[in-house]
């Protein structure tokens, strides 16, 4: 009775602690102030102490090692930048285990490579889908993992058949990997909501609640990433849709929300694209080809102009952006529906219909 208890209800309530202490370690307030470096070994350190743990733990209970692979498994549930190296730890430590004890054998490592690849296999095959398909597929790699590898552990130079588990542990772990199981799903579950939570919010703060754009606090944050990185290979583009006041006043503030919204998808698609085409000539064009149709019927053709600066002919991203801004202005003054492009000292309008005087007002930006 008391190796079923422990087997079936015990053992399994012990791990599922070590998980769910394993995921609050992970995200606590003091890990995040650390390197990345600092982090990595404490998260081994603590899986490592988990591990030896359950080791010895079982061993001294019932005689055999099990559920050692749990650990491993549900890490990749939780978090998968680690996993996979904490699976391949635990035979090592396993086996250490034995060897210390006096008890390696050849069929410990023999099991301990299956329970890798079983393992390993199975995460492979689990794709970040449906939590419902997640867990399905958790469920099924985590019973292998926990009734292949467990084996009893006879004196040195016996039998080797003395040292495989019987049928009747094999029900008991299965129950007790059922309860694992459950118990996971509701931290796996609380995790997963979670994370919706925190990515909506993220999203909300970063994006335009209209247009579904990034806003210009993200826009601030990403030019601070791309000066600590110190690269200048991008091209910084300023666009402004044209005489938009007007359309604001003539057809009210809806209407102009609309054109908003209209210009934002616009873009997108010039995005998407642009990623398609990558390594290829990208051309940038006017969409108003396509009019917009407001909500009594009138169609409206809405055009864009466009200031234009490679980074990589200045010294920061900060005085390209400045540069796109100020060929936009320019853009904007000299007949609109047109991309002006900077070149070091000189701007370059790219429309064949340029006004005769702008050569002039190029003098004056000179």
């Amino acid at each position: 009775m008391n190796r079923i208890f422990f087997l079936s209800i015990l053992m399994p309530l012990l791990v599922t602690g070590f998980i769910y202490g394993m995921y609050v370690y992970n995200e606590s307030e003091l890990l995040t102030k650390v390197s990345q470096r600092t982090k990595t070994v404490a998260v081994f350190m603590l899986y490592i102490v988990q591990e030896l743990l359950v080791i010895f733990i079982s061993d001294k209970l019932v005689g055999m090692i099990c559920f050692q692979y749990t650990l491993g498994v549900s890490a990749f549930m939780l978090s998968r930048k680690y996993a996979g190296l904490l699976i391949l730890t635990t035979p090592v430590i396993t086996n250490l285990y034995l060897f210390f004890s006096g008890r390696d054998s050849i069929l410990s490592l023999v099991l301990g490579l299956v329970s890798i690849y079983v393992t390993l296999v199975g995460m492979h095959v689990i794709k970040r889908r449906l939590l419902f398909q997640d867990l399905l597929q958790y469920f099924i790699i985590l019973m292998l993992a926990n009734v292949i590898p467990i084996h009893r552990l006879g004196q040195k130079n016996v039998d080797i058949l003395s040292e495989f588990y019987d049928k009747n542990d094999v029900v008991w772990i299965a129950l007790g990997t059922c309860l694992i199981f459950f118990l996971t799903f509701l931290l796996l579950r609380e995790v997963d909501l979670k994370r919706k939570r925190i990515a909506r919010l993220v999203y909300e703060e970063s994006h335009d609640k209209l247009t579904g754009m990034r806003n210009y606090r993200q826009f601030r944050r990403e030019l601070d990433r791309i000066e600590e990185r110190g690269s200048l290979a991008y091209i910084a583009l300023m666009l402004d849709i044209d005489n938009f006041k007007l359309i604001n006043d003539t057809y009210g503030h809806t209407e102009g929300n609309a054109v908003l919204k209209f210009f934002a998808t616009e873009l997108r698609k010039w995005r998407k694209y642009v990623q398609n085409e990558t390594g290829k000539r990208i051309k940038l064009f006017e969409f108003n080809h396509q009019n917009f149709v407001t909500e009594d019927g009138q169609q409206l053709k809405i055009s864009f102009s466009g200031g234009l600066s490679d980074a990589r002919e200045t010294t920061s991203i900060r005085l390209a952006v400045k540069d796109a801004d100020e060929a936009l202005y320019v853009a904007k003054n000299s007949g609109k529906k047109r991309v002006v492009k900077r070149r070091q000292k000189s701007l370059v309008v790219n429309s064949k219909d340029l006004r005769p005087h702008y050569s002039e007002q190029e003098k004056v930006q000179d």
